[in-house]
């Protein structure tokens, strides 16, 4: 659009019929305005002979200065030629004009030899107000071209001049005279060096009057110069005019010798091939460093090679490269970052420190993945560098990054053990994520808001309630939920999903204000009121999804909103709807799935770990994607059924405008997958079920040694069926049942009381009471059932339990019948702290295996601690909590802790319930001095904490971290400048939060009786199996 601004006119006329057609500057400086006036508006639809063209009027309005006299005309016609030169002189550009179409008009010999004449009685850099003898100069060189006469040395006396403007003129007249100027290619190159950027600019644009390698030599030379947009548009019109890289191509395979700019623009411009071809100069190797996607055996070769010219070594070589190039836009980083981890390990030691750097401050994200990878490879085992990024989410996302970067398989398989813990829990000293996104939508949603404010901020459109909201397809002003033309605004909300990791810029062009923020940034920012505007920002992302808002406000009259970007391998265009979606953002947790996927091998076990995440209902999409990475053959037999279940039981509970999202189409290609791997009767079913998803699948199952099920939580709309699938994988057999809110702890008693009544076995221990809305039959291990069940009208929470003698105290979950399961999926925490649904069993008020627990919580609870409780999970809760990596209990755990076979046998108070509950929930209260951590000061202004385990008169090894599981960390006591105790534990916090209140009880009793099966608190349990 274009919008411009009234100023006081110069004529205006209150007749209809005044047409102005054109204005000219006359000879005696007065404005000549033309005035077709006539009732036609039109041009030529109208015949000729049309009655209504009048043909015999018209108008001309003179308008001149008042006061100011008008300059005399000046008479040229049949005036000697050195008489009409005087001329061009004039500081009126339509005199000068009219003395060269006077001159244009005599014989060619008599200007040539006149004009010649003149023109050598100036000098160019003879320049007054009165008398610019330059432009006099300029204009005798027009006047030989308007008679096609080259003059070479009026030329080259033109280029001379002081003036930009003139050298560019000259330039210009080369192109328009081409090769009838002998010497051209000089001049031409001359003009492409010149100091201004315009005679640079015609240059270029001359040289397409030229042919062949010659005249690229003025593109090559303009091209290593400073460049601007419009110098940069003119070099690419020329680029394609002269077919230059075709030029160099065939100029580098001939092995022609080239200038030092044709070189500059090769080294620049040409392809890795040609490059390859050149005489390896120390420019040529720099430039392939420089270069994308170069072979690696090229690379190194380069690395060396340019390492023996500087006459250093090729690792530090690469890290200064790297280092230089940090925050720049600079390509090729990724590619001679690769070099880096394959560099010798002893190398690699000299510049640890470096790397190290590099790894955590780089500006640029490439480059930080790539001095990760570096680090893990030289440590070769990753500890450290992950001690590193555990300190903030963004390093911890480069670390996670920089996972299926490294090229040795050997050694990303040992990272295993360190990213699986990351797919669940995030590390103690960073806040816990959100569990990822269980539904997900092409598209992106819209919140409409009228009347709009003064700008679209996210926090000015928070503060304010939307009166329509929906999901659309595409970033648009005109969504159906905008119901007013004006004053209104529109909240985008969603994922984008990055292809690739990269620099990505986003383009808002909009009347009245936008703004697009991605993550937590603003990228761009265009608000305020104002016509149709368009900013941009540019923002690093790392491949995967990341939220995305853009905000939009309209204030009246004329609108528009119009949203761009553009990324590595593509250029500017709109969003599309599949790089959009509804259902949250990427978490930490889905980039380490996505981490565990890259690591080949652990294919049972991998299987194991990502489907308790799918049985979870934790970051779903994120694990059917890794899994999908698993070859069907590799499946432990146990897993497929639950998964298969599952996958229908999350798809089913799909709204269907969700079933063609990029998450639903993942589930349908890994459950059709499995049934491969099914009986044919089976697979056959399953089919049918993924075609019929009318009726909502939940899949219920169970943890193996645990005695819990896979879900504690249960969502179901009131009023609808729904259908349970129920799996047992534990090592003993289990039930299921639902009853109604308050029953819990009723039935459980009740089915303890009846369970050696003749006909337990026959009903599968499910008590009988009019409570029981569902009970399946007592399954054994690798069963399953599937069990229809119309959800209660009357919303409420409801529990569902195992009533298998002994296990309903632990094995029980909250179902939650909800008015409105849409809004329940979209926010539970909101949902029912709005809802209000009342809790009437007490058990269900601790049922919360993600919870932090606090001593008053489970105080009383352990004061004392009741019997009956369960040893087998007691010792795979041990292993769970992560004990094992500090403690030793059953020969099972490591030594970097007190150790718990003898606890209590030096101070009788620690062996205490209460104590080891204490001590778990805050383990610096109480430190044992043997194994209290230290804290060193290094010389480098390192500091250091952990455990001391093993000390020289030289060194000091210590462990910094016992859950990483590596190898101490070696300290020369010359590098210390201080050492201290530390007040805080080497124990991590928070190890009990992802256990239920009954399997904390279990763990308690399991250390307190030291690990002893005997022990009086486990005896319940072995009299039940007997």
């Amino acid at each position: 659009d274009i919008t411009a601004k009234e100023i006081e006119p110069i004529l205006v006329s209150s007749d209809p019929n005044f047409r102005p057609t054109d204005i000219e500057i006359g000879g005696d400086g007065a404005l000549y305005v033309s005035d077709w006036c006539n009732v036609l508006i039109g041009h030529m639809q109208h015949n000729m002979r049309d009655p209504n063209r009048d043909a015999a009027h018209g108008r001309i309005y003179r308008v001149s200065y008042p006061g100011r006299p008008l300059m005399p005309a000046v008479k040229m016609k049949g005036k000697p030629i050195a008489q009409v030169c005087e001329n061009l002189f004039s500081t009126a550009n339509s005199v000068r004009y009219r003395a060269r179409l006077e001159l244009s008009g005599r014989k060619t010999e008599d200007v040539v030899t006149q004009v010649g004449a003149f023109a050598k009685t100036l000098d160019v850099n003879k320049v007054s107000l009165k008398r610019d003898e330059a432009q006099a100069l300029l204009e005798c060189l027009w006047v030989f071209e308007e008679h096609r006469v080259a003059d070479e040395a009026l030329l080259k006396r033109v280029l001379e001049a002081d003036e930009q403007k003139i050298r560019a003129a000259a330039i210009r007249t080369l192109g328009h005279w081409g090769e009838k100027v002998p010497g051209w290619q000089k001049l031409l190159v001359a003009g492409s060096r010149d100091k201004s950027p315009l005679v640079r600019a015609e240059a270029v644009k001359a040289a397409v009057s030229f042919e062949r390698l010659a005249a690229a030599e003025a593109v090559f030379e303009a091209a290593t110069r400073p460049t601007d947009a419009e110098l940069n548009a003119v070099l690419n019109f020329a680029r394609s005019e002269l077919a230059v890289d075709k030029i160099v191509q065939e100029a580098v395979s001939s092995g022609k010798p080239l200038s030092r700019a044709a070189q500059a623009y090769v080294l620049r411009n040409a392809s890795v091939p040609d490059l390859l071809k050149l005489k390896p100069t120390e420019a040529v190797h720099e430039a392939i460093l420089s270069r994308p996607n170069v072979p690696a055996a090229s690379l190194r070769k380069s690395l060396v090679a340019l390492a023996a010219i500087r006459k250093t070594a090729p690792t530090g070589l690469l890290l200064d490269l790297l280092e230089e190039r940090d925050g720049n836009k600079s390509t090729g980083l990724a590619t001679i970052g690769s070099l880096l981890a394959s560099q010798p390990k002893k190398d690699l030691a000299t510049v640890a420190g470096r790397i190290e750097k590099l790894a955590v401050s780089a500006k640029n994200d490439a480059i930080r993945r790539l001095a990760l990878v570096a680090w893990i490879t030289a440590d070769g085992n990753g500890d450290d560098a992950l001690l590193a990024a555990s300190t903030s989410k963004a390093r911890l996302r480069d670390f996670l990054d920089a996972v299926p970067a490294i090229a040795n398989t050997k050694l990303r398989s040992q990272l295993y053990e360190k990213v699986q813990p990351l797919t669940v829990d995030l590390p103690s000293a960073l806040k816990a994520e959100q569990s990822g996104s269980a539904l997900e939508q092409q598209g992106i949603k819209v919140d409409y808001f009228f009347p709009s404010a003064g700008n679209v901020a996210i926090e000015t459109l928070a503060a304010m309630t939307p009166k329509a909201s929906g999901v659309v397809p595409a970033i648009i002003k005109n969504v159906p939920q905008k119901k007013q033309n004006d004053k209104f605004a529109l909240r985008f909300t969603g994922s984008i999903h990055i292809p690739k990791s990269g620099r990505y810029v986003f383009f808002a062009n909009s009347d009245d204000g936008s703004r697009i923020y991605v993550g937590k940034k603003l990228v761009v920012n265009n608000d305020g009121l104002h016509g149709m505007v368009e900013k941009s920002g540019a923002i690093n992302l790392p491949a995967g999804a990341h939220p995305l808002v853009v905000t939009y406000f309209d204030n009246g009259g004329s609108d528009g909103l119009r949203i761009n970007w553009r990324g590595p391998g593509f250029g500017k265009r709109p969003i599309p709807t599949t790089s959009l979606s509804v259902g949250g953002g990427e978490t930490l947790h889905d980039v380490a799935i996505g981490a565990l996927a890259s690591i080949s091998g652990h294919d049972a076990r991998k299987v194991a770990d990502l489907a308790a995440l799918i049985k979870a209902g934790r970051n779903r999409p994120a694990a059917i994607r890794a899994l999908r990475g698993v070859p069907v053959k590799n499946w432990p037999a146990t897993e497929i059924g639950p998964v298969v279940d599952n996958m229908v039981g999350y798809l089913s509970g799909m709204p269907a405008s969700f079933r063609t999202g990029p998450a639903a189409t993942d589930a349908m290609a890994l459950a059709r997958a499995l049934s491969t791997r099914l009986k044919p009767d089976q697979a056959k079913a399953l089919n049918l079920r993924l075609k019929n998803l009318n009726v909502r699948v939940i899949a219920i199952g169970t943890v193996p040694h645990r005695m819990i099920f896979d879900k504690e939580r249960i969502a179901v709309q009131a009023g609808k069926p729904v259908e349970f699938r129920f799996t047992n994988t534990d090592n003993m057999p289990h039930n299921f049942a639902i009853g109604l809110p308050g029953s819990l702890e009723e039935l459980g008693l009740l089915a303890e009381k009846t369970a050696r009544d003749p006909d337990a076995m026959a009903r599968h221990y499910i008590p009988k009471s009019d409570k029981v809305m569902l009970g399946s039959r007592l399954l054994q291990t690798g069963q399953t059932q599937a069990l229809s069940f119309k959800a209660p009208t009357m919303p409420g929470v409801y529990p569902y339990v195992c009533t298998y003698p002994g296990h309903w105290r632990r094995m029980y979950g909250t179902l939650y019948v909800v008015a409105n399961l849409a809004e329940y999926q979209a926010n539970p925490g909101s949902y029912l702290a709005q809802a209000k649904l009342p809790i009437r069993d007490e058990l269900l008020k601790f049922s919360t295996r993600g919870r932090e627990w606090k001593l008053s919580e489970l105080a009383s609870a352990v004061q004392p601690l009741p019997e009956g409780r369960a040893f087998m999970v007691g010792k795979q809760l041990f292993k769970v909590a992560n004990c094992v990596a500090c403690h030793k209990l059953n020969n099972e755990g490591r030594v970097f802790g007190p150790d718990l076979a003898k606890l209590g046998s030096v101070d009788k108070k620690k062996h205490t319930p209460q104590y080891i509950l204490e001590s778990i929930l805050n383990p610096s209260k109480d430190i044992d001095k043997k194994f209290q951590s230290q804290v060193f000061a290094l010389d480098s202004g390192k500091v250091v904490t952990g455990m001391v385990v093993k000390e020289t008169p030289d060194t000091v090894e210590i462990v910094i971290d016992p859950l990483a599981k590596g190898r101490p960390t070696v300290i020369k006591k010359s590098s210390i400048d201080d050492r201290a105790a530390s007040k805080t534990s080497i124990m991590p916090l928070g190890l009990l939060n992802k256990l239920s209140r009954e399997e904390i009880l279990d763990l308690i009793a399991y250390v307190y009786a030291r690990g002893d099966k005997s022990n009086p608190l486990f005896m319940h349990e072995h009299a039940e199996k007997k």
